[in-house]
């Protein structure tokens, strides 16, 4: 009983763990593609069909938000 308590437990934190590192990969690819957002100039955002302030506006998001 004991044994399975533990295991469990053990199983539980790298559940955890696991979805941890995801959301922080998931942050990180945020905070990189609005950075990469707002460096493309006005051709490129003309081509993906995004104006200037709403790149900017996007970009300037914290990470944590979608």
């Amino acid at each position: 009983m004991l044994v399975d308590a533990v295991a469990g437990a053990i199983a539980g934190g790298a559940a955890l763990s696991g979805d941890l590192t995801r959301l922080f990969a998931r942050w990180q690819d945020r905070l990189d593609q609005r950075r990469r957002l707002a460096n493309l100039d006005d051709r490129l955002l003309s081509d993906i069909g995004v104006d200037r302030l709403r790149a900017l506006n996007e970009a300037e998001k914290p990470f944590w938000r979608s």
